[in-house]
């Protein structure tokens, strides 16, 4: 946007005074970091269509403080910073990009900051002249606002599960909204499941959560009954316990936040979104339309074909063979297979394109013999930090999902899909 110089002296002495409101003396280093702060925001705003056309930066001043806020439909954050020499309570909308670059380019002065409500001018003066903004009265955006019902989660634990997940979630696609693309909420019997999946891979973490009401599943639509009527057994695919799904993209920026460490002020569960409020920002997370797959059914009963490994070697020699697959063109032969006779298992790996391969031995606890092949990296990210023993249940039938979970953690269970190769 464009900004325009003035000079104080060319401005003539007899002309009309505008009624203008302001604050005095603020240090530039502290607005340039405020709005540094704020930058990724203001950078989203500019890519959404819906905020194209607005100001990208609401400046509120009031007592001694002045307090700078941006957002981008998802986030609101706000940064406020002192203000010295006097303030006349003002409050406008302005391009926090041209303000961040005004400032930049100044950053030796002290400045005052005078908005005129007729002309719609934001004045930025510094001792050699005045930089002029346009700016507006009306505030662009407010912090958001979800109708629904106060929910009290267990933040900490809930948090740190998300974590734990966050490498599930598979990317948004222009084909569609899936349920791979969100993190899956589920409130049953005192318990908070959540659940993440790709749809190779599914994980979840149960906490204890009593008295959490979440939404009821959504009843199957005319055509998913007809459906069933004609194929028997599949409105059973479909989860019937309370929850939803959180858009998976706006979780990880959550996530990446330190601001979201401490536990939130105030959880709205709505219609449509699950709003997360802090004292200096608030995250609108939206609630994905779409069904929940019967993730319980697939989740296979103790075998016994079970073995029992020491992670840390376990993830020692996949940590090799994913690190090999990925410095290989086009990420080399992504493949692993396990082979376990009574007391030993190799972990082997090997690209025919390149003739390049691995074998390692370790010990481990599993009684006849066993060869299966999967995914180095997704078992890798399947195995929890700070588990010492890592547990691993195979079906009777081949290409059956692999049961994966640990004694040190027993709120976590995870599934694998075999490489369909082979499985003995």
């Amino acid at each position: 946007m464009a900004t325009e110089m003035i000079d104080r002296a060319a401005a003539p002495e007899d002309a009309k005074p505008v009624p203008r409101c302001g604050c005095a003396d603020l240090r530039p280093d502290e607005l340039l970091k405020a709005v540094s702060q704020l930058r990724p925001l203001m950078n989203r705003r500019k890519e959404s269509p819906r905020f194209a056309e607005r100001r990208s930066l609401w400046i509120e001043a009031n007592g001694e403080s002045m307090t700078l806020s941006a957002s981008d439909g998802v986030v609101w954050r706000s940064k406020s910073i002192g203000v010295s020499g006097g303030l006349t309570p003002f409050a406008c909308g302005v391009d926090g990009c041209a303000l961040l670059a005004a400032t930049e380019a100044r950053a030796e002065d002290t400045f005052t900051l005078d908005f005129e409500a007729e002309t719609k001018l934001l004045r930025v003066r510094y001792q050699r002249g005045t930089v002029c903004l346009p700016a507006t009265g009306e505030a662009p955006f407010t912090r958001p606002q979800v109708e629904g019902m106060p929910l009290i989660l267990p933040w900490d634990q809930l948090r740190a599960a998300l974590k734990a997940l966050r490498d599930l979630p598979a990317e948004t696609s222009s084909a569609g909204v899936h349920y791979s693309q969100g993190f899956w909420l589920e409130a049953q019997d005192g318990k908070l499941e959540v659940v993440a999946t790709d749809g190779h891979r599914l994980a979840t973490v149960r906490l204890d959560a009593p008295g959490l009401i979440l939404p009821p599943a959504k009843p199957p639509t005319e055509q998913q009954e007809k459906f069933a009527k004609e194929h028997p057994g599949l409105q059973q695919t479909f989860s019937a316990a309370p929850g939803l799904i959180l858009d998976g993209a706006p979780v990880m920026r959550l996530l990446k936040d330190r601001a979201t460490e401490e536990p939130p002020l105030l959880i709205i569960l709505g219609e449509e979104a699950l709003l997360l409020e802090w004292a200096a920002c608030s995250y609108v997370l939206p609630i994905l339309d779409v069904k929940r797959p019967a993730w319980r059914r697939i989740m296979p009963p103790e075998s016994p074909r079970r073995m029992t490994v020491n992670l840390g070697e376990l993830s020692y020699s996949l940590s090799r063979i994913a690190a090999l697959i990925g410095a290989l063109p086009e990420h080399g032969y992504n493949m692993a297979r396990l082979l376990a006779k009574d007391t030993q298992l190799t972990v082997s790996w090997r690209d025919p394109a390149v003739g390049l391969g691995l074998k390692e031995r370790m010990a481990c606890n599993f009684s006849g013999s066993l060869s299966v092949s999967v995914n180095p990296g997704y078992l890798l990210s399947l195995s929890p930090k700070e588990a010492v023993t890592l547990t691993l249940d195979f079906g009777e039938k081949p290409h059956t999902p692999i049961f994966i979970c640990t004694p040190e953690k027993p709120e976590w269970r995870a599934i694998l899909m075999p490489i369909a190769e082979d499985l003995k």
